[in-house]
């Protein structure tokens, strides 16, 4: 590729965990193992990245994710967030959180687009308190977004690097942040508008009260 050069991206998959007042309590990690504290049930999701072994071919089997050291404007990153819940946990609804660090100077930057995002199965909004930070809420299957034990689903599978991109982005790196988040589904249901054709405008996680919930993160010691 003339004037082309390769760049680093690098992925970053956390695990965060949502506690809803007056429902179970939860722990969860941004690591393999969770330490939890339980009263009444609980919600446990795990969130895993994977790749195709040959990105060339969609009929490859799929890996552990690792970062690619040799990337370039144009190209189609493998990269697969899937978030399962686990075999003891109650129904749930979750979300994913994805945060794009873009290099500084390139143009048209990194964002939320350049992710092949299934939209009719994710509802995506910005998070108004956090730049380049995009919220994911499953609303797909066939319980309306509602996850049972050992569901799994994946928030993308694909990210589109910039074609447009030249020889500036020789060793720059991107980051792509994602986390998980999941609330329990009984007697909680997602705060959602739609339009006069019913298509989803807004979709957000309110407690009784109509405020925003606010989740916590837990990390193994």
């Amino acid at each position: 590729m003339k004037n082309k050069k390769k760049f680093q991206i690098a992925g970053i998959a956390g695990l965060a965990a949502l506690a809803a007042v007056g429902a179970s309590l939860a722990y969860f990690t941004d690591q393999e193992q969770a330490l939890r504290f339980v009263e009444l049930g609980h919600v446990d999701i795990d969130l895993t990245e994977d790749m195709l072994e040959d990105p060339q071919n969609p009929d490859s089997p799929w890996i552990g994710y690792q970062d690619p050291d040799n990337v370039w404007p144009g190209d189609e990153i493998s990269k697969r967030p899937v978030i399962t819940a686990a075999e003891d946990s109650l129904d749930c609804y979750v979300r994913a959180s994805v945060t794009i660090e873009s290099p500084q100077g390139l143009l048209p930057e990194l964002t939320i687009d350049n992710l092949n995002i299934n939209r009719e199965e994710w509802f995506v909004t910005p998070d108004e308190d956090r730049e380049n930070t995009w919220y994911c809420y499953y609303i797909g299957g066939s319980q309306n977004g509602i996850l049972q034990a050992n569901d799994s689903v994946f928030v993308f599978d694909q990210v589109k690097i910039p074609g447009e991109w030249e020889a500036e982005a020789y060793g720059q790196q991107i980051i792509v942040d994602v986390t998980a988040e999941a609330i329990q589904a009984e007697n909680f249901e997602p705060a959602i508008a739609t339009d006069s054709q019913g298509n989803i405008i807004s979709c957000a996680w309110r407690n009784t009260e109509g405020q925003e919930i606010v989740t916590e993160v837990y990390e193994a010691e």
